[in-house]
């Protein structure tokens, strides 16, 4: 599993024939209609450093990424309607050196920015979760924790939040984004991953 895109799980087995453009500066976009790529010439050069795991939004990529000019945390967008990219600054409060984890997400077909903060304090950690609204990033919730949180993915009905916690042997755990609850799930794996799914059938290729 290589990951998910609107709820579809992306799989892949191993090809005989990769497409591979090396480590410069070059985004190509693939069409299955037109069965050929296409070389973009509007990449930033301001940037560097992609991470995943990336996520789809009302039609556009969202990747976190440093940012070679200012070397810190940033979002770069790509709009598939237009083909061109857009570099989104983090919330004016979020400080880096606080910054354990940040995960990219979507909840009810906005961005979201899922934050797990090192406070160093009695009180503990802190996860946060940062909307996209038309005026800019607003916080919808703050919850505290005694351990160390990767925050997940969000669960379909945007009411849960899948997280895991980062040792030799991790948890899967989900939150109630209305009660703020933590509910440990028992389930055991080295580092664990989680993606949406959606029950669906994608036919590639078939024109539509």
């Amino acid at each position: 599993m290589v990951g998910s895109c609107n709820g579809v799980l992306c799989l892949t087995t191993s090809p005989q024939s990769i497409h591979y453009i090396g480590r410069w500066r070059q985004v190509q976009v693939y069409s299955l209609r037109k069965n050929s790529w296409n070389v973009l010439s509007n990449v930033p050069n301001s940037l560097y450093n992609i991470y995943e795991p990336q996520v789809v939004v009302n039609g556009a990529f969202y990747w976190l990424v440093n940012s070679v000019v200012s070397d810190c945390l940033s979002i770069l967008m790509f709009d598939f309607t237009d083909e061109t990219f857009e570099e989104i600054k983090m919330p004016d409060c979020f400080n880096e050196d606080l910054g354990e984890f940040v995960r990219l997400g979507e909840v009810k077909g906005k961005l979201s920015l899922l934050l797990h903060l090192d406070e160093d304090s009695s009180a503990g950690d802190s996860l946060e979760m940062w909307m996209m609204e038309d005026s800019g990033w607003v916080r919808q919730f703050v919850v505290n924790v005694s351990q160390l949180y990767v925050p997940g993915c969000l669960a379909m009905n945007d009411e849960v939040m899948l997280l895991s916690t980062y040792s030799n042997v991790g948890h899967i755990l989900s939150c109630d984004l209305k009660t703020l609850e933590l509910t440990d799930h028992e389930v055991e794996e080295q580092r664990p991953r989680a993606f949406t799914y959606t029950p669906s059938l994608a036919l590639l290729g078939e024109e539509n």
